[in-house]
């Protein structure tokens, strides 16, 4: 994966006023490998942290000045950023508001969600808020696992109808390099670091139930893309 910035990024008045570090906050915020052709996606400040080396109160006060300079903005409840005009040099057709719109199921009704649509009104981006609050990811999640739950209850009954002693299964938690080789194996373009980041950050729990099988998670989200590997395409802020 690979990134193009434009070079007027350092020319913009708006870049040219934030300090050395918050430079780099915002370079990284548009460069990073966890990112989206939208410009918003699922990003902890510990990951930020930790790949940057500048310190957690410099990041936080980093956005705090991206986002009063209308650059980027953060949603601390569902640690989400939006570089705001990321999206606006990714050029305009379908394929791309697709993929927005597939994104957007992603980020658990963000706040920061209506603020993209706003910005962005005029594309038409085909998003629908999901039904009783639930992005659309957790209802394909809950999904899987009620057909998780059903395939044991029809393994409990043996040939004659008459119940089998039940094998207990343990749930185990993958390595990052795990899921970095089952992403690979299937060539499914998901970004396995934001994978990981996201089941860590809820305790490994699909809604409110213990995960049962990391792959079938990963292949939950490989739903959300149709099955189709991600294209890789320069990206310019």
């Amino acid at each position: 994966m690979y990134r193009s910035i434009d070079t007027s990024f350092w020319t913009d008045p708006k870049v040219k006023k934030l300090i050395p570090t918050d430079k780099l906050l915002f370079m990284y915020l548009i460069t990073n490998p966890h990112g989206h052709v939208s410009g918003i996606y699922y990003l902890p400040l510990v990951t930020i942290e930790h790949e940057t080396g500048i310190p957690s109160k410099d990041i936080r006060r980093g956005i705090d000045t991206l986002s009063k300079g209308h650059l980027a903005f953060f949603d601390p409840e569902n640690e989400v950023i939006w570089v705001r005009k990321m999206l606006s040099y990714q050029g305009k057709g379908d394929k791309i508001r697709l993929s927005v719109a597939n994104q957007l199921n992603t980020l658990h009704n963000s706040n920061l969600i209506k603020d993209l649509l706003k910005e962005y009104e005029s594309w038409a981006i085909p998003y629908r808020y999901p039904i009783g609050g639930a992005s659309i990811q957790e209802q394909e999640q809950e999904q899987e696992q009620e057909q998780e739950q059903e395939q044991e209850q029809e393994q409990e009954i043996g040939p004659s109808d008459k119940p089998i002693e039940k094998t207990k299964r343990t749930f185990i938690k993958p390595t990052i390099e795990e899921v970095t080789s089952y992403c690979v194996e299937r060539n499914n373009g998901i970004n396995p670091s934001a994978w990981f980041d996201h089941y860590e950050s809820k305790g490994w729990l699909i809604g409110k139930t213990n995960m049962k099988d990391w792959r079938a998670a990963v292949r939950t989200w490989e739903h959300r893309n149709g099955d189709k590997p991600a294209t890789k395409e320069p990206w310019e802020i």
